[in-house]
């Protein structure tokens, strides 16, 4: 099977799998197009124009609609089903919920001269991290799958993704439908109500103490997700290559984390074998 790559209205025809390789290669990084040189026997041009057409592809054909959690709304029971032989308090938790951060070179910094003022640099500046990034909001499921939403400004709060992402009336719309409340589970900066669970904090007695030890090994396995991704693809631990300017940039982490729910369905997650649901063949996801 072959790929065409278009390069300013020039097309240029690769194998499928080269394709692929050089788009893992340089995720996995470190790494320069110059270093692959050899390895694949293409120049330095070619790769760049191989790892940005991969790129594009994939995040159209598959990466942005593969990332919505209401894709799995008819395993919702099995997951509640799961976290409960977990040890979760609650009967109706589906999944786990936490913001990631995705730190960028400075916009309006050396190489990045896109929206090159003060103003721009607040949005992206996060006053908790302090760098300038992207934030990112994840779901990790029982079954190994991690949906997100995303990308916004690095400043913005987790509660205020949450309420972008749709989430809680995705939540909603399936208590209308099914005729069952379902909800997912948070750290404490995400609001508390019947759809979002979260941490407890400030006083707290015994007994919101044990909750918060017992909900905690449950949560660490958003943690583990956002962990793997970035030790399989560690392009993402390098932000003076995260340009806002750069082509494909806010592309990256959509395509990063596809590619790691193709890898769990071969070999599952932490999650996925803690659960005891197996993750669905390549197959079946995408042809979700």
């Amino acid at each position: 099977m072959m790929t065409s790559i278009s390069d300013s209205g020039h097309y240029h025809y690769y194998p499928a799998d080269t394709c692929l390789m050089v788009l893992l290669r340089r995720l996995a990084f470190p790494n320069r197009f110059g270093d692959l040189v050899k390895e694949f026997g293409l120049n330095s041009v070619r790769l760049c124009e191989i790892f940005h057409g991969m790129l594009e592809y994939i995040f159209i054909s598959f990466a942005w609609h593969l990332s919505f959690p209401d894709l799995w709304q008819d395993h919702f029971t099995v997951f509640a089903n799961a976290m409960s032989a977990l040890g979760s308090p609650y009967d109706n938790l589906i999944g786990i919920i936490d913001g990631n951060f995705l730190e960028i070179r400075r916009p309006g910094g050396k190489g990045n001269h896109f929206r090159n003022n003060l103003h721009q640099q607040e949005d992206f500046y996060s006053g908790k991290e302090k760098r300038h990034g992207l934030k990112f909001l994840a779901m990790a499921l029982p079954n190994g799958m991690l949906c997100i939403h995303g990308p916004a400004q690095g400043r913005r709060h987790d509660a205020r993704l949450l309420a972008d992402s749709k989430w809680i009336d995705m939540m909603w719309n399936y208590e209308r439908v099914y005729g069952s409340r379902m909800c997912f589970f948070g750290d404490a900066a995400f609001p508390r109500n019947a759809y979002s669970q979260v941490m407890r904090k400030g006083r707290m007695s015994s007994e919101e103490r044990s909750f918060n030890s017992l909900m905690s090994r449950i949560r660490i396995h958003v943690e583990n997700a956002f962990a793997g991704r970035n030790n399989v693809f560690n392009f993402l631990s390098f932000p003076h290559h995260v340009k806002l300017g750069g082509r494909n940039s806010m592309r990256i982490y959509h395509v990063a984390n596809f590619l790691l729910n193709c890898r769990a369905t071969f070999y599952g997650n932490r999650f996925s074998h803690e659960s005891g649901i197996d993750p669905p063949s390549l197959e079946e996801f995408l042809s979700m």
